[in-house]
């Protein structure tokens, strides 16, 4: 063999090389939704978090309820329902959907390595004691200043250690706007605890309006968290719901605890 043939194949396989790490380096996006069961059996309200249509069959999903696995279920069928909005969906084996269940075409929480659990008293008042020093005039009085409609205080754990804490905060609160009439006011606050136990304000927002109308707040709900992209940072899986919407969004963090919404936005505006 001559000396450039013996070039040309050692140019390709360093060439194969550099595209296989390349290719090894790439992290897919799990695809998700949340399934929402109506009153019709086998019919659910769906949110995706990319905006994608309901896929087809055949395909297998991990399914989650809380940031617990429940296993894993390939779709048999998916179709429109001939009256209303939703799917028509089934699957093998039958799995119990119930509100709230998130499916992911890849495990976006393997080992369970991101755990919740709820908040201890002290910890509460310390992130309420918290938000009520941020100053924003967007953030609505928080729970303890009465009016309170509902409240979601969760701490996600990070297995692996490599992030801190993550406190998540929603709530929901009446309060008097300046006529003297009833408003809604929604907050969400998302916080890292650092290793020297204290905890740093990551994202807050806050929004105030009338129940039920056009200003009605845009409002959250933690319905999930794991590695959706695959990069081993944590996302946070929220839905949305403001006045004739709803849908998905998802907040990825980083190791070193800096976030960001992910593309596309999904926040109503």
């Amino acid at each position: 063999m001559n000396r450039l043939a013996l070039l040309l194949i050692a140019t390709c396989l360093i060439g194969c090389t550099g595209h296989a790490s390349t290719l090894a380096g790439e992290h897919r996006r799990a695809s998700v939704f949340l399934l929402d069961p109506t009153d019709i059996p086998g019919t659910y309200d769906y949110g995706s978090l990319d905006v994608d249509p309901f896929p087809s069959a055949p395909k297998t999903f991990n399914f989650y309820l809380h940031g617990k696995s429940l296993g894993r279920a390939q779709l048999v069928s998916s179709a429109d329902p001939e009256v209303g909005d939703g799917i028509v969906a089934s699957f093998s084996p039958t799995m119990d959907i119930a509100a709230g269940t998130l499916i992911a075409d890849s495990d976006i929480n393997p080992g369970d390595r991101y755990e919740a659990r709820p908040a201890t008293p002290a910890e509460h008042a310390e992130l309420v004691r918290m938000e009520g020093s941020i100053g924003r005039p967007s953030i609505p009085p928080m729970p303890g200043d009465g009016g309170r409609r509902s409240e979601m205080l969760t701490i996600l754990t990070d297995r692996s250690r490599q992030l801190g804490d993550v406190a998540i905060h929603s709530s929901e609160t009446y309060a008097m706007d300046s006529n003297g009439e009833p408003s809604l006011a929604s907050f969400l606050g998302i916080y890292v605890r650092a290793a020297s136990g204290q905890w740093r304000v990551e994202y807050t927002e806050g929004h105030s309006g009338c129940d039920g109308c056009e200003s009605q707040p845009r409002s959250w709900s933690l319905v999930g968290f794991g590695d959706v992209r695959g990069a081993g940072q944590l996302t946070l899986l929220f839905t949305e719901l403001a006045y004739e919407t709803w849908g998905m969004s998802g907040y990825e963090l980083s190791r070193t605890g800096k976030g960001s919404w992910l593309p596309p936005d999904l926040k109503h505006e």
